[in-house]
């Protein structure tokens, strides 16, 4: 059966999930009905495309309609509410849940295309809202601009883990972090850095800012703005650990003159374990390739009074997710 006529039928979502769309009485009134879903999820899937995208047809649903995908870190499980008014969610394998509100102003129902994109015609003024769960275990939650009169401001209310908090990125995103100690702090999540493009396909400049909980999107449209524009916080889980060097911790690593022995001697301060992986091991393993690299970074922050911070990622043995990062920083 084809989407459309899905559609037709008022059956496009997973009945077991909640994620009720459309229940037509005729053809006539089906066609026109679903000729705006249609429409909305056309216009994302052409700038995000629909290879990374979890499809209907995929059979990667557990026995609530929720879609669930195996990652390196376990099974990752994404939540998308039946109507725009509701919270995307996304469940870790431990049970960790990170919530994202959509910018909704009016309860309208969720549509699921072929492709697995889920959209909310008109579910905000001149606005579009959609979601689309990935194959590596985020989600997206676009919006589309149809025409200058929709805000440029849209704001995503977030629901983040206890304990957690968001640092900013230096590519304008934020990590999802949780504190174990003053020096040390564990990234279990981030907010990709903010996009937009309008129907010509060009970027949008687009940045994000914090209001308490609340994530901000500002799009910075023109008179020469090619409208509808798609723009997109996109959240997902990951891990990192960050380490921060003092002043002094700094200092005693720099006089190192062997490259590994300074590797070694940093990653004596990185906990032997966290959430019983073995981030020690991994310190050693990813930052031993660049001890020279390493050395010269304690030694230069060492020279100008400054400290030193490491970021390594983290993830069951036999798996390395990203790439480790080493640099100064203020004290």
């Amino acid at each position: 059966m084809s989407y459309r006529q899905r559609i037709a039928n008022g059956s496009v979502a997973l009945a077991a999930s909640g994620w009720l769309v459309l229940n037509m009485t005729s053809p006539a009134a089906a066609d026109a009905a679903a000729s705006e879903p249609v429409r909305a999820a056309a216009i994302v899937e052409r700038i995000t495309g629909t290879h990374d995208l979890v499809p209907t047809t995929a059979g990667a649903r557990d026995e609530v309609g929720r879609v669930v995908t195996d990652t390196a870190d376990g099974k990752i499980t994404l939540a998308v509410p039946a109507v725009s008014d509701g919270t995307v969610e996304t469940i870790a394998p431990d049970g960790t849940t990170m919530g994202v509100a959509l910018p909704s102003t009016k309860s309208v129902a969720g549509v699921e295309s072929a492709a697995g994109t889920i959209v909310y015609p008109d579910a905000a003024p001149s606005t579009d809202l959609s979601v689309q769960p990935t194959v590596d275990g985020a989600v997206r939650s676009l919006i589309t601009l149809k025409d200058s009169k929709a805000p440029a401001n849209q704001r995503f209310d977030l629901d983040l883990p206890a304990g957690s908090e968001l640092v900013a990125t230096a590519d304008g995103g934020y990590e999802i972090v949780e504190r174990i100690d003053a020096d040390t702090s564990v990234a279990i999540g981030a907010i990709d850095a903010p996009w937009a493009k309008d129907a010509a396909g060009n970027d949008v400049p687009t940045t994000y800012r914090l209001e308490g909980s609340t994530l901000i999107q500002q799009i910075h449209v023109t008179s020469d703005t090619a409208f509808p524009v798609v723009a997109d916080p996109r959240v997902s889980f990951g891990r990192g650990i960050y380490v921060k060097f003092n002043r002094s911790e700094t200092a005693s690593i720099a006089p190192y003159s062997d490259a590994a022995s300074a590797v070694v001697a940093a990653c004596q301060k990185v906990p032997n374990r966290v959430r019983n992986i073995p981030v020690r091991t991994i310190c050693r393993g990813t930052l031993g390739a660049s001890s020279q690299s390493v050395r010269k970074t304690f030694k230069d922050a060492a020279s100008q009074n400054r400290c030193v911070q490491i970021r390594l990622p983290y993830a069951p043995i036999g798996v390395v997710i990203g790439w480790p990062e080493w640099k100064k920083v203020a004290c």
